[in-house]
């Protein structure tokens, strides 16, 4: 069923890929925010980007700009699948 963890998780791992289907369109901006402050930026302008962190928070959100000001913001809460 699982395993018993001796000691508790105190950081989690957060890697996100954004793409575009779109080649011509770009993302100007990745940001990552725990509890809504920016942990880390990229500014890849390109279609595709990955970013990383690592984090003590399950509640990441990903604020994505593309180069035409486009905005999504991603939120996952509980469980990082």
């Amino acid at each position: 069923m699982g395993s018993i963890v001796d000691e508790p998780v105190t950081t989690v791992d957060v890697e996100v890929l954004v793409q575009d289907g779109n080649a011509d369109d770009k993302i100007a901006k990745i940001e990552l925010l725990e509890d809504g402050v920016v942990a880390t930026t990229e500014e890849p302008v390109a279609s595709t980007c990955r970013i990383h962190v690592q984090s003590v928070h399950l509640a990441i959100q990903v604020h994505v700009t593309k180069q035409d000001g486009a905005e999504w913001l991603l939120r996952k809460r509980r469980g990082l699948v």
